[in-house]
């Protein structure tokens, strides 16, 4: 019986010391899933373009459209000429983001769509073409400090969105902002990424071992996930933002809705 419990003793005490060993910290293991590692994949064409027929005149076309531009606030006419027309769509507003000030709370928009259509009328029915699309989204920043421990290869993509790596100094940078849809938002989300990556690296880096591993760390890195998750959805936003105008649009034209 003396035996037995020796053994047992011995068995439990190498259990002890095996649940205490210090195993490295890797990315795997500061977060689940690693690396973020997101595929680009343009939504915003050059252009959006289509042709629709009707039933009405041309002289209702006509009066249809001074109605939608009427009541929709945000399109103006900057080009009319016979039966073609181009009309300005501005600052169409995107997504919800509440704000906390010392004075209040308030909603705003996350971001800004604006673009060109352009209508041309025949016979009885239209083409119309979409073009020039912009975007303006809320500031927001990265820490560039975290650009230093990034792979080599999120420096690599950054740098293939025109932002050059080199040119950073260790802070706080602005994103941009304002321009061409695809290019915006591609900058925004890898300089996010090479951010986020940089700062599981340094994790690794500090803690050393899982025991090392803090929770306010991993907090961190989840806040991260959680703005690049963001932005992606407001790019999905942007872009039907831009189809439910015309769509919009195309029903009025055509006298689809009241």
């Amino acid at each position: 019986m003396k035996r037995f419990l020796l053994g047992m003793v011995a068995v439990m005490a190498a259990a002890c010391c095996f649940g205490q060993k210090k195993v490295a910290l890797t990315p795997d293991l500061v977060i689940d899933g690693g690396y973020l590692s997101i595929e680009r994949h343009d939504l915003f064409p050059e252009t959006i373009s289509g042709e629709m027929d009707c039933e009405v005149s041309n002289d209702k076309l006509h009066e249809n459209l001074t109605t939608f531009m009427f009541f929709s606030k945000k399109a103006e006419v900057v080009m009319e000429k016979e039966d073609k027309l181009i009309l300005f769509c501005k600052d169409i507003p995107v997504g919800t983001d509440n704000v906390s000030t010392p004075v209040g709370n308030f909603t705003r928009s996350k971001s800004e769509v604006s673009f060109l259509i352009t209508i041309d009328i025949s016979g009885r029915g239209y083409k119309y073409e979409i073009s020039e699309m912009k975007i303006n989204r809320r500031v927001d920043r990265v820490d560039d400090e975290y650009f230093a421990t990034a792979r080599r290869e999120d420096m690599e993509i950054l740098a293939g969105t025109g932002i050059v790596p080199g040119l950073m100094h260790f802070g706080s940078i602005d994103l941009p902002t304002k321009g061409e849809p695809n290019t915006v938002h591609w900058q925004r989300v890898y300089a996010m990424q090479a951010e986020r990556n940089g700062y599981v690296n340094l994790v690794c880096r500090e803690g050393k071992t899982t025991k090392g591993l803090k929770s306010s760390w991993v907090d961190k890195v989840k806040r991260q996930d959680d703005r690049i998750a963001s932005e992606m959805r407001v790019y999905d936003q942007e872009y039907q933002a831009v189809l439910d105008f015309a769509e919009s649009l195309n029903s009025k034209l055509t006298g689809e809705i009241p």
